[in-house]
């Protein structure tokens, strides 16, 4: 039951005390008949005023006239109005025709002294203008709040308990003149009111003062307020009869796929013994969901449903179900998710043993029975997960005290008392309405208890034909989030002096909206292009809403981020939106001239972010959080030859590309920790590449410098730091180094100085770089001890490591005690390992330059394991190595070069330092980087090479500004495998292979047969067009699939018949077929952006680029510049081009110029990298 007050002392009554199932509204409760039906003013409390909850709510609802105002929408929230008339004993004070109360409240404020004031004694009020005054709110209370009215009939006491003796009051006489006036006004007040519920406490009816310890006989005693409440529990009791435990409100639309599985999950609940009805509104669906839903309800008799036409909103069918509800809790499932098997129970039960009004439990996100906690997983909700960590099986919170609510945004996963949310609606929004019902419920409720237990698990969709309500990308879901966000800071200001901290409170409020702003704006281009401004400006709208809150959570995002929230919180939608477009491409698309579009420059000493937008120059603050932000530092090499330590590294400030090498110097600080001794070197600049990335250019914050250890120099302790200035901001921090490969190569170093045995001792600790210096050492001594400890720590790893078994384990052993024996018995040799993926095929352009070394007797071995398909072919070739075994782990110790076409690091058996002794690693590649999207994996600060191949220009440059390499780590060859490349269409002149690169994002077969990627395939081979031209000209294709697709399609029965029937169409793995045999025997290649197109391009064949997609990594304005083929669009266009192709003799029909794309096309690539690994 739902009560607002009229009347103070009601009102102080329950501010004091908890009713079950009873929630009061006390914000209207100052206000007498005279003071509410004034006029409205528009005064105001001066600030200062607000010292609590009363005089800020109660003292501006009283001002501002806005009970009889907002009536119609309280009497919407709250089931009762309830009365009492002690505020008609205050006199009054008069301003510009209106009246307020000379209530206690008012006199403790500035609001007299600050506003001239006419003073009118409660008795000179004429009682027939009272009259016209209770007329009036009469009627208006009779409209609105009918039946539904409670009348407390409330005096002054007249007597007093004191000392446990009840007295009579000296001020009797005015008391009882009080009182005659009090009923005289309750008489005319019940002559008016046809019905209402009436409260009159006889008994007990005095002021204790020993409880209160003041003479205001308006106040009442214990006894008093517990015959009052057990009033209002009659009243209560008597309305809320319900004929089930718990109503679960279904909402359902296009769910019927799903709709029998929610409803079951609820039918085969276990353990809860109570009843419940299950109440299924259908929002208008067009599927078979209605009728599966009448189905149900045949079956089980608890089940009730409603359909109406489709409103576009969960809103209106939920409140439908809320009206249908006869339950004394409600909770909510949505029609493709479940509820876990003993929710109900777990969830009842805590609900009626602390008698609390909500109970909310944890959800799992699920898809194809795979379920996943995403608090644990997902990094926004990090503090939510911390939060139930911290529980170790229940807790009870507030709102107020808990903001962490906040993060629990649905209104599913909970049980609600009826009562509580009887008289509050879901918004008619589409989104966001959810986040709005659960904040305005959560601050109503007076006893909320938090669930360490999943009771809800919610299905993720990837149907794109019926993607759920959250995942549509529509100017009408981010209207709901604006509408839902602005209204959810209204309620927390209406709750403010309920908070403690308000504005820390309001902080992190502020910054998980921010979080929503920033998502949506990065999502910008998946949006309607003809909403896209209409959204940037709501956004706008959400983060102005608390602009003071919000500069100060902006600055903790990344640099781009922060730009793009400055300019949105300053109106520049147009400038944002072309931001926002120009980051998209260059973070998911490839633009190799990124460098000179966005420059740092700094004026009158504050730093801006400069670009060029129309015809102005756009230049955005960013001082603020360069300040801020931190100084990473990186050591990428390091090397001592003899006394000199040299030293290579990159340090610059995170998210800030260096223009140029002037914006940017370094200081090497190098300090003995005991005599407290600096030395301090300015660095050399050194352009380094290696850990810039698509949207941040670090190279110019490179450095080196060499620090020469001599005998003057003290024994003991050096830690090495580096302080760096950029753009005037100067910062210091430690030298760092993270890479592995670093680590592998600093090891203990010894050398003379003059007649002193020195030694240099690397120290880990937290990789800040420092070291211990000693000087007249007995050397032998000291390196056999440094051996013997060496390789205990390194015995120590392969034992604690239960990822490898024990022959492996022998066999590291074995190679780490013999290490210097195999030192010595290689050390004049220049050994050379090749493989390719997982050491386990012999088809790539590992095994092609293999091939070629070994027909020209170069010493080269190919390791791979001998359980291969592939080991007999490459066996023949000499010089194979088994992998994993004694021989590979021994000479893998002892290369000088080791190359492969996936991932080099496979090819060095162990990490342990003993086993890595620095060889020079060569990525060679197995296709053209220029399209795929891959610098998250093969970018240098991965350490996957030191080195990595390239075809042409573009794509060194794409390695260089994306892949963070440094020209002088990329190696211009070409790949391996086009020397030996030949034409052989001319005898199969009749064959299209097909093949489109795999999409990372598909995790398991749902996946893969709800996308984009394999419908479009399906579509491309059952073409009636495409299939009449194939066979017309008497053509077949060789459909090459990514092995990938073959493992999940393979759970599938008949799963080739499912993707064509059609006898033109062979269906092949890329791991059962000789790839190469098919590239040289078709004449021609289908793909998107496969990098098969340069074998193609290489034999000069024709390519037809199908992008069905628009995911491709380029930018569309360069897509000529590195698209080989023809690009088209749909199956109509391809089909021309295949007709083109064929009516000009399967060549292409524009000429490429293939040494645009392959530079070197003399056959020598094989010859030139082995010239590169001679002479390294």
């Amino acid at each position: 039951m739902n009560i607002i007050t009229i009347g103070y002392e009601s009102g102080s009554i329950f501010q004091n005390i908890n009713i079950d199932r009873i929630y009061t509204n006390i914000d209207y409760s100052l206000n007498s008949i005279v003071s509410a039906t004034s006029p409205k003013t528009d005064l105001i409390l001066n600030k200062h005023d607000y010292k609590n909850y009363s005089k800020s709510i109660l003292l501006k609802n009283e001002i501002n006239k806005t009970f009889l105002d907002s009536i119609e929408q309280l009497s919407s929230e709250n089931d009762y109005l309830l009365i009492d008339l002690l505020d008609e004993r205050y006199d009054l004070i008069s301003i510009n025709n209106t009246f307020l109360l000379d209530s206690w409240l008012l006199k403790d404020t500035h609001f007299k002294v600050e506003n001239n004031f006419s003073f009118f004694k409660r008795e000179d009020i004429d009682f027939d203008f009272w009259k016209n005054c209770a007329d009036k709110f009469i009627e208006k209370a009779k409209i609105n709040f009918g039946k539904n009215i409670i009348l407390h009939e409330m005096y002054l006491s007249e007597r007093i308990l004191r000392n446990n003796k009840l007295e009579t009051p000296k001020n009797i006489s005015d008391i009882k003149k009080k009182n005659r006036l009090l009923k005289t006004c309750y008489e005319y007040i019940k002559g008016k009111l046809e019905y209402y519920q009436h409260i009159k406490i006889k008994e007990d009816n005095y002021t204790d003062f020993d409880e209160i310890e003041t003479l205001n006989p308006a106040k009442k005693n214990k006894s008093y307020i517990s015959r009052f409440i057990k009033e209002l529990e009659m009243i209560r009791d008597e309305e809320s009869k319900n004929k089930y435990d718990i109503a679960i409100i279904i909402v359902s639309y296009n769910v019927e796929e799903y709709i029998n599985e929610a409803v079951l999950s609820v039918i085969n609940q276990k353990n809860f013994s109570g009843s419940f009805q299950i109440i299924i509104v259908d929002d208008g669906s067009l599927d078979n969901t209605q009728k599966i839903v009448k189905s149900l309800s045949r079956k089980y008799s608890n089940i009730t449903y409603k359909f109406i036409k489709n409103s576009g909103t969960p809103s209106i069918p939920r409140n439908i179900g809320l009206e249908l509800a006869d339950s004394e809790y409600i909770l909510f499932l949505d029609g493709d998710d479940t509820l876990s098997e003993n929710a109900l129970n777990l969830l009842h039960l805590y609900a009626t043993n602390y008698s609390a009004d909500q109970v909310i439990g944890k959800m799992l996100s699920f898809k194809n029975n795979q379920f996943t906690d995403s608090s644990k997983v997902a990094a926004k909700y990090k503090e939510r997960y911390e939060f139930e960590q911290s529980i170790s099986d229940t807790k009870q919170i507030h709102i107020t005290t808990h903001p962490i609510l906040y993060h629990y945004p649905s209104a599913c996963g909970k049980l609600f008392k009826s009562e509580l949310i009887r008289n509050i609606k879901f918004e008619k929004i589409k989104y966001g309405e959810d986040r709005l019902f659960a904040v305005d419920a959560s601050f109503k409720s007076k006893k909320t208890i938090f669930v360490n237990d999943f009771v809800y698990n919610y299905r993720t969709r990837q149907n794109l034909n019926n993607l759920s309500t959250t995942q549509e990308k529509s100017l009408k879901n981010i209207t709901g989030l604006h509408t839902s966000i602005l209204r959810i800071y209204d309620i927390i200001d209406l709750n403010r002096f309920r908070i403690n901290n308000y504005e820390a409170y309001l902080l992190k409020i502020v910054k998980s909206n921010i979080a929503d702003v920033i998502l949506r704006i990065n999502q910008i281009m998946e949006y309607p292009i003809e909403d896209r401004r209409g959204i940037l400006l709501l956004l706008s709208n959400i983060l102005n809403k608390k602009i003071d809150h919000s500069k100060k959570i902006i600055r903790v995002y990344t640099m781009i981020n922060y730009v793009k929230l400055k300019l949105l919180s300053e109106g520049k939608i147009d400038e944002l939106y072309y931001f926002v477009e120009y980051f998209e491409f260059n973070a998911r698309r490839y633009d190799y001239d990124f460098d000179g579009n966005f420059i740092f420059k700094t004026k009158n000493e504050n730093i801006y972010l400069e670009f060029i937008f129309g015809n102005s120059v756009q230049s955005i603050d960013v001082t603020e959080y360069l300040s801020k932000s931190n100084l990473v530092n990186e050591i990428t090499d390091i090397r001592i030859d003899k006394n000199m330590m040299c030293i290579e590294g990159l340090a610059f400030h995170k998210n800030f590309s260096i223009n140029s090498k002037n914006d940017i110097n370094h200081e090497i600080v190098i300090y003995h920790t005991k005599t407290k001794k600096e030395y301090r070197l300015k660095a050399q600049y050194f352009f380094n590449n290696l850990l810039s990335t698509s949207n941040e250019k670090y190279g110019h914050g490179g450095y080196k410098f060499k620090f020469e250890f001599t005998e003057h120099m003290d024994d003991g302790h050096y830690k090495f730091s580096i302080e760096t200035t950029f753009l005037n901001i100067k910062r210091k921090t430690d030298l760092i180094f993270n890479g592995k490969k670093v680590l592998y190569d600093f090891k203990n170093s010894y050398f003379k100085i003059k007649k002193l045995n020195c030694e240099i001792i690397p120290l880990y600790k937290k990789r800040a770089l420092s070291i211990i210096y000693k000087k007249d050492i007995n050397l032998l001594k000291r390196k056999i001890i440094s051996n013997i400890r060496n390789k205990q720590y390194s015995l120590k790893q392969i034992k604690m490591n239960n990822g490898i078994d024990i022959k492996r384990k022998f066999k590291l052993g074995f190679a780490v005690l013999t290490e210097e024996f195999s030192k010595f018995l290689f050390r004049k040799k220049n050994i050379i390992l090749i493989g390719e993926k997982n050491c386990n095929t012999a088809n790539d352009t590992g095994y092609w330059f293999f091939k070629h070394c070994r027909d020209q007797g170069y010493p080269v071995h190919y390791v791979i394991n001998k359980k291969s398909p592939d080991f007999k072919k490459v066996k023949g070739l000499g010089n194979v190595v088994d992998y994993y075994s004694l021989k590979h782990i021994i000479l893998s110790m002892n290369a000088k070069f080791i190359l492969s076409s996936d991932n080099v690091n496979i090819l060095l058996p162990s990490n342990i330092k003993h086993l890595r002794r620095k060889p020079k690693r060569i990525f060679i590649q197995h296709g053209v980087i220029l399209q795929s999207k891959v610098d998250e994996i093969y970018h240098y600060k991965k350490d996957y090479a030191d080195y990595i191949i390239s075809s042409n220009k573009i794509e060194k440059d794409i390695l260089k500004n994306h892949f963070g390499f440094n020209e002088s780590n990329i190696l211009n060859f070409g790949l391996s495998r086009f020397d030996s490349l030949k034409d052989n269409n001319s005898n199969s002149f009749k064959r299209i292979m097909v093949s489109f690169t795999w999409r990372k994002n598909i995790k398991n077969v749902t996946d893969l047969k709800e996308s984009r990627y394999l419908k479009s395939i399906i579509e491309l081979l059952n073409n009636n067009e495409f299939l009449s031209v194939l066979k017309k000209y008497k053509f077949t294709i060789d459909l090459c699939l990514h092995p990938r697709t073959c493992d999940l399609l393979k759970t599938e029965i008949n799963w080739k018949e499912q993707l064509s029937r059609s006898p033109l169409i062979n269906i092949h793995s890329f791991n059962d077929i000789d790839i190469r045999a098919h590239i040289e025997d078709c004449c021609m290649l289908i793909t998107d952006y496969s990098s098969i197109s340069y074998d193609f391009i290489y034999l000069n064949k024709p390519v037809i680029n199908y992008l069905f997609e628009n995911n491709m990594p380029l930018n569309p304005n360069t897509l000529d510049e590195v698209i080989p083929g023809k690009p088209v669009q749909s199956i109509t266009e391809l089909v021309g081009e295949v007709k083109k192709i064929i009516f000009n003799d399967g060549k292409p029909v524009k000429k490429i110029d293939k040494s645009k794309y392959i530079e070197n096309v003399n056959k020598t690539n094989c010859e030139m990298l082995y010239g590169f690994i001679k002479e390294g």
